[in-house]
């Protein structure tokens, strides 16, 4: 639905932090806020038909899911969300089965909320440029995102043919990624699928497609791993079939790492992009450890949801320094998390989950570790961790280009010389 200040949402026994979240992730949405009480409802329903309808659980003696029945029965039409900054006892397929249509962690899932309900035409999606062809007719625009101005401009327009040269230029200038209205997805993904038809590659999906088919299964799993869902066969699974397989083609590994900073993101697909990345880089630096860094990197920032929620929300600069020791420990909560499910990590994984902010100069966290401490694998890790946290498309900051980020983290002492050295010689960085 197009979000405009005619789009109204009630929330149903929401806690605080939670319906602050909702609020700033849809600034132009109406809420109304009502106590979670069944009888009320149900003798007191409201004088409007409300677009969206998001449930918490702040009265223990309501079941939430008898809540999502009550609400069901008065307002059909509404989609009804589960919203909650309590991760314990949350289980998402469970909410989804029993009325509700779809559950969410908050802050986790700020980005998701956004993007899962504001789907209207003013709205983009991220597409990525390896799956346009030059020379093809689009039956849909697409655009280039100026993340400083805030602005969509116009690349290409539906009924033209796609211009090799602009496409090239594009590429020239590291933009692995053009931007198309949510309307026009469905437009997209045919288009892209015919593409691979014509390639004689039937059965394949597109970069894109790809991409979204990862993200839906990070966020399943991080999602059970917090709520005692999920296992390490589900890890596995998922190392297995999008980061070590992939599309096979052709490209460099440099054009590899391009597509991977194609686009902004939320925490999920900031997890899957270090998994992927990490294990790009561990293919040929640290062959014997590939699936233990791309584990790792999927799983490296779960604790981050035990770090209080003012805390998380809060821009770094502005933390005091008790918040940022709070937040500093989020390595250490991601492996007492693991350890308290009993789930049989391996040990090397666990290290690089421990120290994938610890730098070999001395200055990163939780322990303050220096020099040969430090393992290979974990910086492996974080220069994937710190690649894509400098090369996200954030709206507001200027946007750095791969070939930026890449030569500001080959200049940090935070890794050593000899990485530093060996990654040089890999990225062989064009000129």
């Amino acid at each position: 639905m197009t979000l405009d200040a005619s789009i109204r949402a009630v929330s149903f026994g929401v806690d605080e932090p939670s319906l602050k979240l909702l609020q700033a992730a849809l600034p132009r949405v109406e809420f109304k806020e009502m106590p979670l009480d069944i009888q009320a409802m149900l003798s007191h329903p409201l004088s409007f038909e409300p677009d969206l309808i998001f449930c918490g659980q702040l009265n223990a003696k309501i079941s939430v899911v008898e809540a999502a029945q009550a609400i069901r029965s008065l307002y059909a039409n509404a989609p009804i969300y589960y919203a909650t900054s309590e991760r314990r006892g949350f289980d998402r397929k469970a909410l989804a089965t029993n009325g509700f249509t779809d559950a969410f962690i908050l802050p986790m899932d700020q980005s998701i909320v956004r993007d899962l309900i504001s789907d209207g035409s003013g709205d983009f999606k991220s597409v990525a440029l390896v799956d346009i062809s030059p020379e093809t007719v689009l039956d849909f625009d697409t655009y280039v995102l100026l993340p400083m101005n805030r602005k969509y401009i116009r690349f290409s327009s539906a009924g033209r043919v796609m211009d090799a040269t602009r496409l090239k230029r594009l590429k020239d200038h590291e933009v692995a990624s053009v931007q198309v209205s949510r309307r026009d997805l469905k437009k997209f993904y045919d288009f892209s699928a015919q593409q691979l038809k014509t390639l004689a590659q039937d059965g394949a999906v597109s970069e894109t497609e790809r991409k979204d088919r990862m993200h839906a299964a990070v966020r399943s799993l991080l999602t059970g791993f917090l709520t005692n869902t999920s296992e390490m066969q589900d890890c596995t699974q998922i190392v297995q079939s999008y980061i070590l397989s992939g599309n096979p083609d052709q490209a460099s590994l440099y054009e590899k790492i391009l597509r991977l900073s194609a686009s902004g993101g939320d925490g999920y697909a900031h997890v899957a992009n270090v998994s992927a990345l990490g294990a790009l880089i561990a293919m040929s630096l640290a062959p014997t450890s590939v699936e233990h860094i791309a584990l790792a990197g999927l799983l490296h920032d779960i604790g981050v949801a035990d770090v209080p929620i003012e805390v998380q929300t809060k821009h770094p600069d502005q933390r005091t320094t008790k918040e940022r020791l709070l937040y500093e420990r989020h390595p250490l909560n991601s492996i007492a998390l693991l350890k308290a499910r009993n789930i049989q990590m391996p040990e090397q994984v666990l290290a690089i989950i421990e120290q994938h902010h610890e730098r070999v100069d001395g200055t990163g966290y939780p322990n303050k570790l220096s020099g040969a401490k430090v393992s290979r694998e974990a910086q492996i890790l974080s220069v994937a961790d710190e690649f894509d946290y400098l090369t996200t498309v954030t709206l507001g900051k200027p946007r750095l280009s791969p070939q930026a980020a890449l030569a500001t983290l080959l200049a940090s002492t935070a890794y050593d010389a000899e990485l530093r050295a060996e990654l040089s010689q890999l990225f062989q960085l064009p000129g």
